[in-house]
């Protein structure tokens, strides 16, 4: 008597879930018209291959700073904004949290058409 091979279906990792037409479709909605989903998704995959630890968060808060980044228009590069692992030791998790940097700051200062010019300056003791 053959048995028949069940399907084995798994779970798909954040890095999975990054690439589906669904992350893609939510990301959409908000995103600027400079971006696409395409690219933030990309941009998703390489946060994740420069700090290995995002793919342990959890993918609510994950995914939630994916669509801030989306709403604000910036990219999570490592230079405008930042996404970083947090331990949540209460509920002994990984959580991600966006960082936007100063030049992020900037560019939005700049994108809004208000601000023409910024300029700044080391201040040091003595």
């Amino acid at each position: 008597m053959a048995t028949v091979a069940q399907p084995q279906t798994r779970a798909l990792t954040l890095r999975d879930q990054c690439l589906t037409d669904q992350f893609k479709a939510a990301i959409g909605q908000v995103l600027p018209k400079h971006l696409t989903p395409d690219r933030m998704a990309r941009l998703a995959i390489a946060a994740m291959n420069r700090t290995p630890k995002l793919a342990e968060c959890t993918p609510e808060s994950f995914f939630a700073c994916m669509m801030n980044c989306s709403q604000w228009g910036l990219e999570p590069d490592g230079r405008r904004a930042h996404l970083i692992p947090f331990n949540n030791r209460k509920n002994n998790t990984v959580e991600c949290t966006l960082i936007i940097d100063y030049k992020g700051i900037v560019e939005l200062c700049y994108r809004s058409g208000v601000v023409k010019g910024i300029h700044a300056d080391v201040i040091r003791t003595g």
